[in-house]
């Protein structure tokens, strides 16, 4: 019985991390496409996290909006 709510879980913060994600990348093009300027995802894939930047001059920083700030999924989804 406690096998599949444990599978359950995993599941959930799986499908809720993916939305996370998706919604990130449509941000990130929003804005690139209102400012017409480059924007980027970066995924850490050891730490699991993910966060926008945006290019400046010829190198890409941290996008100034809170909204594209960096993102750990939790641990369930590992």
């Amino acid at each position: 019985m406690i096998v599949p709510r444990i599978g359950a879980l995993g599941m959930g913060g799986l499908r809720s991390g993916a939305r996370r994600i998706q919604s990130e990348v449509a941000l990130a093009f929003n804005i690139a496409v209102m400012e017409k300027s480059n924007y980027r995802i970066v995924f850490d894939m050891e730490s699991q996290c993910f966060w926008g930047e945006k290019m400046v001059g010829k190198e890409y920083v941290g996008a100034s909006t809170n909204l594209l700030s960096r993102y750990c999924m939790p641990s369930s989804v590992g």
